[in-house]
């Protein structure tokens, strides 16, 4: 079970309801793969408690998604980080039968991903939009 999180293109806000709201999605955990780590990750508190590399939180994706300009060819860029950041999802300890990543610019200075995850006979889909640079 995940803290609620309310994700929008500007960030995301826990969800208090009288008290922490709580979620059994994978939704949460997704979203804070690509864009919860810290300017410098070694001091985000989660990666000390990582038991492996592949546990570490990097957001590769927030990083470049800041510092690469929003053009066609660096959305394969944003593909190939989104892959790096939610490989624990498929890889050697993951739950996931499957994996798809779609990546587009909706409209100026906008990313969306679109991620499609199977899990036995259940497919999850999530979409997510970040402003480039921000």
């Amino acid at each position: 079970m995940d803290i609620r999180l309310d994700i929008s293109p500007d960030g995301a806000d826990l969800v208090i309801d009288g008290d922490i709201a709580a979620d059994v999605g994978m939704a949460e955990a997704v979203y804070l793969s690509m864009f919860g780590g810290s300017d410098n990750d070694r001091e985000w508190w989660g990666n000390l408690i990582a038991g492996s590399e592949e546990e570490r939180l990097v957001s590769r994706t927030q990083k470049l998604l800041q510092a690469l300009p929003a053009t066609s060819s660096n959305l394969n860029k944003i593909h190939d980080a989104v892959a790096a950041d939610l490989q624990w999802v498929t890889g050697t300890s993951g739950f996931a039968d499957s994996l798809t990543i779609e990546t587009i610019i909706p409209e100026k200075n906008m990313c969306e991903i679109r991620i499609s995850c199977g899990v036995s006979d259940q497919t999850y889909e999530w979409k997510f939009r970040k402003g480039w640079g921000k």
